[in-house]
């Protein structure tokens, strides 16, 4: 990756970016200004490319859940009053999945939209044990046929469960464009396709071929 800057830029760029944000990549390139802002594009270009496989196993765990929910209370589960009761309600500032439902479906009419609108968030929450009983001992393997172990529900799910929480923890760091250069990319990019590899081999393949964040992450700088 090319670290060549003129005189004026290594001045201006770290003021555009700010003294705080850049003090991370500074740190991290013992005060060096070429290779810290080398390190500042290499890290928002990774960011980018992991958009696409993050993208595909967001995608590809939320519809697996809107499949089981539709087959457990049918094509209007977000406005069936058993599946919202269903749902945790905790106090105070931790996330509320039920609230969340409410909200969301409050100024939308179809469930797709729903399913589109609600917080990644509340579809981690649907892979806890809590829902076990009514929907992943019926329909985990249904809708994630591409474990390995396909009776061990339990299991499966609970993988699947901690697969999502790290995409969301990289996914939230790029949303907020903060430095992700420190992190093991290679195991997170991996734990994605192992989502989407879950709900389908085939889609998993696909996003294997046509990825580019591999190549991406060998050029850090």
């Amino acid at each position: 990756m090319p670290t060549s800057f003129s005189e004026e830029e290594l001045i201006t760029i770290p003021r555009v970016i700010s003294e705080p944000r850049f003090k991370r990549y500074l740190d991290e390139k013992n005060g060096n200004q070429r290779e810290a802002l080398a390190l500042y594009r290499w890290n928002s270009e990774v960011s980018g490319a992991l958009m696409f496989p993050m993208h595909m196993s967001e995608i590809a765990v939320r519809n697996g859940i809107h499949g089981a929910l539709t087959r457990r209370y049918g094509q209007r589960w977000p406005w069936v009053d058993a599946f919202e009761q269903s749902l945790p309600s905790p106090r105070g500032r931790y996330y509320n999945p039920r609230k969340d439902l409410q909200r969301t479906r409050s100024n939308l009419l179809t469930t797709g939209k729903v399913v589109a609108e609600l917080k990644f968030a509340f579809w981690e929450n649907m892979l806890t044990r809590r829902h076990d009983g009514r929907l992943w001992t019926p329909y985990f393997i249904v809708e994630f046929p591409g474990f390995s172990n396909p009776q061990d529900v339990y299991e499966n799910r609970l993988n699947l469960h901690e697969g999502i929480e790290i995409i969301r923890k990289v996914r939230n760091r790029i949303a907020h464009h903060e430095p992700i250069f420190m992190r093991d990319l290679i195991a997170e990019y991996e734990v994605m396709v192992s989502v989407i590899r879950s709900r389908c081999p085939q889609t998993a393949q696909w996003v294997e071929r046509t990825q580019k964040v591999v190549d991406l992450i060998s050029l850090k700088p």
